[in-house]
């Protein structure tokens, strides 16, 4: 029966379900206002309280309604109610009814089940501040019967009814919140939560406060109805099989009911997987050999849900092998040549689908002015014929170099050039994507000062001739279009890209270098694309990420990796603004040696974003993420979560992730995993007042992060300082093969904390960070003479023999916990560090080094010289260059000038300052000439030693500025090596 007996009931109705259609995915609104609700997730039909009702499993089903004129109903300032029969028994916060908004988690309007049994209401502001702060009735309204539910509000005056008596009045400040959704049995905001389990009948919204009275009619009208409170017996005799490598069957024995029963809930890894009417069930789209439990419940016509039954197992069947397999080639290099073999002609043809075991011998034939360099991939080495056995798909590479030196040039790009001159210093380029289309192996292209568009590459360069883009390393080099590298062996240097991205693209991007850039405004700073496997083999490959900063971004993932065997390495990545630093899928990825400073979330923003510095989940490609590594990374002041780990269904192969010798100060540890075969290996985690630690999770179908280890950490003054089981790491219990010990763990006072897993060999709270750390209080968190961490860690040398700094382990007699080794006799406190590089003043051979620079120093806080286009230089980050005695500089191809016994500073002076000395642009070295700009490198206006290659003359003579140099003195000339060496006072 489908109508209102009393006309006064009809006022203000914004929307109600009877709920008596019995059957379908539509619960019909009688109000007029058109709110359907659409039923979700297998919510079953059944007898109600009056007439038929909706039964929720808890799980996943709910009614999703219409949004229209009149609904959300939540509104103080006119008054509003909502009433509803309802049936269920306590459980913890499940929405009866709830209003909430898809872009703000903090809004919502919702009635719920508690866990005492108690009817709730809580309401709160888009601000996320609670007006009525989950308040319960005095009585019970969850006991398994069916009970009449109320609450009526008007300008913050709410009223709870149960079973048409006033049980509760409470008085709050009422606001307006901006909501967008209904639901019944569930909660919807931007993802749908808070399952209820149980039934809800005849559910009615009012756009006004009813009266007791009314509420009282209400409840009169159908507390007279038949109902049937017993349930059915629980199923018995569970038999579950296999049926192929993706169904399995399962049957059971009929439940005995008072009335009948209406049908059964399958569950498979306690995730509903379907309903039947009878006494089977056959489970679809598994994966194949894996092991799957089933357990049923039964319900009748009333809406009684009998006991769940036992367990059955059944391990589906291991997939079928594939009838045929793919086979691909492609060719690098700057040579040419053919792959000839079983249908590939690469040239023209470099695939071939062939059947499964089929063998195939490949014969690489390089080209004229060519040599095969060799295979790479698929188990191929070396130049000689190549045979595979084609028992999966299978990609391989042949490299053909050329038999001569590439000719290398340098491309120079200006905001005032055309793209009509000739690409020379004097006549540049205009844009970087038509020198793009200019470089081969070898060349160099110069970007000046200015800001440029974007653009792609053309063609590759190699492991001897990388082709290089390079702008002036001071922040005015700036590209604000994306760059897109489709190729191999590109260097990337000195520039700024303001507002874009870097995108490295599919699997011929390998070997790239992109460092000593910035990155900022830009939704994602450097993003790998083209290569979104499961198996991890194809994307970017092989390129190093160093010594880059990134900061304030306004998307998620400064950087972005797929792909496989990546480096991040030596970058700072500040100020995240709300959004994620790193987001990392792919295989053998290392993330080493950057810092982290200053990831908050930021809800203005991101709109609720929780900002985590790195994040995994399930794509919709099932991207694999394994074997990824997180070391010596140092994450500080940052309140945003950690790290995010999200193996979704499980489908993806993502697992094994080591996170070893962090350090994290003043930060959120909080790390969400729920992927298999995470270890947590000593790290130093100190100032933490944060809830949540690494927490490993179980997944509903029985997948997450089992075979977890911790072992060797350092948690000191961790957890909130309330509750004494937070700050550090929890195992959910369902989880197989964990591990955990010889870790030190602290509560913000020094104290023990609450254990989820028994330790073993470590030490729990009555230890003071004074007595661990060299100096806590200024952030040294190396160990201290007679730390209790020293010898005291477990040997872990089957993965890693280093600490943070570099340092082997042990030292002493076992290894130290923590991120750091102690060095008995060299454990001085952090000296102050005046001019913010990184690098302590007594240390610092340059300590007052420029702003701009602070981000490029040396180990010995020296600002790095801009010198990219030098393949005969020293290691710069390892040399101290303020006095070098000894200096090389030079380009293979044409020559090299050499210093001998000076005291050579190679750091620019400025205002007082030291900053980044630009040799690219003022010492050129070219065919037959060197030149040098005496005002900007005066340091380098000296005695020197050139030598000159590829030269052909009879009878050498030096010039200098066009005039013959008496001074210089030719030391040697040998015509065969066409190479001349000769000495000059000065330039």
């Amino acid at each position: 029966m489908c109508a209102l007996a009393d006309a006064s009931l009809s006022d203000g109705l914004a929307g109600y379900w009877p709920l008596d259609e019995g059957t379908g995915t539509i619960a019909n609104d009688f109000s007029g206002n058109g709110h359907v609700g659409t039923v979700q997730n297998g919510a079953a039909w059944i007898n109600g309280k009056i007439g038929n009702a909706i039964s929720f499993d808890g799980k996943d089903s709910y009614v999703r309604i219409t949004a229209a004129s009149g609904l959300p109903v939540y509104n103080p300032s006119t008054g509003y109610s909502v009433s509803a029969w309802v049936k269920g028994g306590p459980q913890a916060s499940k929405a009866v009814y709830a209003e909430g908004n898809t872009a703000n988690s903090s809004p919502v309007f919702w009635l719920y089940a508690d866990s005492s049994g108690k009817l709730g209401v809580h309401i709160r502001n888009s601000n996320g501040t609670s007006l009525v702060p989950a308040q319960t009735s005095a009585g019970i309204a969850f006991n398994n019967s069916w009970k009449h539910i109320a609450w009526a509000d008007f300008n913050g005056a709410g009223k709870l009814y149960i079973d048409g008596v006033l049980d509760r009045v409470i008085a709050y400040s009422p606001q307006q919140i901006a909501l967008n959704t209904s639901a019944m049995g569930a909660m919807i905001r931007g993802s749908t939560g808070n399952f209820f389990k149980g039934s809800v009948d005849d559910l009615r919204a009012y756009n006004r406060e009813l009266s007791a009275g009314e509420i009282r009619e209400i409840y009169d009208s159908g507390k007279d109805s038949i109902t049937d409170d017993s349930a059915p017996s629980a199923p018995a005799g569970i038999l579950a099989t296999a049926i192929s490598s993706s169904q399995a069957s399962v049957s059971w024995d009929a439940s005995a009911d008072n009335n009948e029963v209406a049908g059964y809930r399958i569950y498979r890894n306690e995730t509903l997987a379907g309903n039947s009417p009878g006494i089977s069930f056959t489970d679809s789209g598994l994966r194949p050999d894996t092991s799957y439990s089933y357990t049923i419940e039964a319900y009748d016509a009333g809406g009684n849900i009998s006991a769940m039954s036992s367990a059955a197992f059944a391990t589906t069947l291991p997939a079928p092998p594939p009838s045929s397999y793919t086979l691909v080639v492609t060719k690098s290099g700057t040579g040419s040549g053919t792959i000839t073999g079983a249908g590939i002609n690469c040239g023209s043809d470099c695939s071939e689908t062939l059947n499964a075991g089929t063998s195939v011998t490949l014969t690489a034939t390089p080209g004229t002015g060519s040599a095969f360099s060799g295979w790479s991939g698929a188990g191929c080495l070396g130049t000689g014929a190549c045979t595979l056995s084609l028992n999966s798909n299978l990609a391989l590479e042949a490299g053909f170099g050329s038999l001569s030196a590439p000719s290398i040039r340098d491309w120079y790009v200006s905001t005032g050039g055309s793209n009509t001159n000739s690409g020379s210093n004097s006549s540049p380029f205009l844009t970087l994507d038509y020198a793009l289309g200019k470089a081969n192996a070898g060349d160099t292209i110069r970007l000046a000062a200015g800001t440029f568009a974007g653009g792609s590459t053309k063609r590759n360069g190699t492991a001897s001739y990388p082709i290089t883009i390079t702008g002036l390393g001071d922040g005015t080099t700036i590209i604000n279009g994306k760059l897109t590298v489709y190729n191999s062996y590109y260097k990337i240097t000195g520039i700024k890209f303001q507002g874009t991205t870097l995108a490295l693209y599919g699997s011929g991007a390998n070997n790239n270098t992109i460092e000593r850039n910035e990155f900022t405004k830009g939704a994602q700073g450097i993003y790998m694309q083209g290569g979104e496997t499961n198996d991890g083999t194809s994307g970017p490959a092989f390129t190093r990420i160093m010594n880059n900063t990134f900061y304030a971004p306004t998307g998620n993932g400064m950087v972005a990796m797929i792909g496989h065997d990546n480096t991040v390495s030596n970058n700072i990545f500040r100020d995240g603004l709300g959004y994620d630093a790193l987001r990392v899928w792919g295989k053998t990825q290392v993330i080493s040696g950057n810092q982290f400073i200053r990831f908050n979330s930021d809800q203005g923003a991101t709109g609720g974003n929780h900002a985590d510095i790195i994040q995994t989940f399930e794509s919709s490609a099932k991207m694999t993420a394994r074997g990824i590594v997180f070391e010596r990374n140092y994450i500080m002041d940052s309140n945003g979560q950690f790290g995010n780990l999200d193996s979704g269904s499980g489908y993806a192969d993502m697992q094994d992730w080591t996170f070893r010798n962090n350090i994290f100060l003043r930060s959120r540890l909080q790390l969400n995993n729920t992927l298999p075969g995470v270890r947590i290996y000593n790290n130093t985690i100190y100032d933490s007042p944060f809830t949540i630690g690494f927490l490993f999770a179980a997944n509903a179908d029985g997948t997450g992060a089992h075979n977890g280890q911790v072992f060797n950490n350092l948690f000191i003054s961790v957890g909130d300082g309330l509750s004494k089981g937070t700050g550090f790491y929890s195992f959910n219990p369902r989880l197989r093969g964990m591990g955990a010990g010889y870790n030190i763990i602290t509560d913000r006072d020094n104290s023990a904390k609450v254990l989820y897993y028994p330790e073993t060999h470590g030490i729990n709270g009555g230890v003071t960070p004074q007595e661990i750390f060299a100096d806590p209080a200024n952030g040294d968190l190396r160990l201290k003479p007679n730390s209790p961490a020293i010898n005291a860690g477990t040997d872990l040398s089957t993965g890693f023999n280093t600490d943070y700094a570099g340092t082997p382990r042990p030292q002493g007699t076992g290894w130290d916990i923590g991120a750091y080794e102690y060095m008995a006799n060299s454990q001085a406190p952090v000296p102050t560090d005046s001019d913010g590089d990184g690098v302590p003043n007594t240390q610092d051979r340059c300590p007052k080094t420029a702003a701009a620079a602070r981000a490029f120093v040396n180990r010995y806080g020296c600002a790095l010289p801009i010198a990219t286009k030098f393949d005969i230089a020293p290691d710069f980050n390892a040399t101290d260059i303020n006095g070098m005695q000894n200096l090389e500089l030079g380009i293979s191809q044409y020559g090299k000038i050499s210093y001998t016994n000076k005291s050579i500073l190679l750091v620019k002076m400025s205002a007082g300052e030291d900053d980044m000395l630009n040799l690219d642009a003022d010492l050129n070295i070219s065919q037959n000439k060197i030149t040098l700009n005496q005002n900007n490198l005066p340091q380098l206006n000296q005695s020197a030693t050139i030598t000159i290659y590829n030269t052909n003359f009879t009878n050498p003579k030096i010039l200098k500025d066009g005039t013959e140099c008496t001074n210089c003195q030719i030391a040697s000339y040998n015509r065969n090596s066409k190479t001349i060496t000769f000495s000059v006072p000065e330039f």
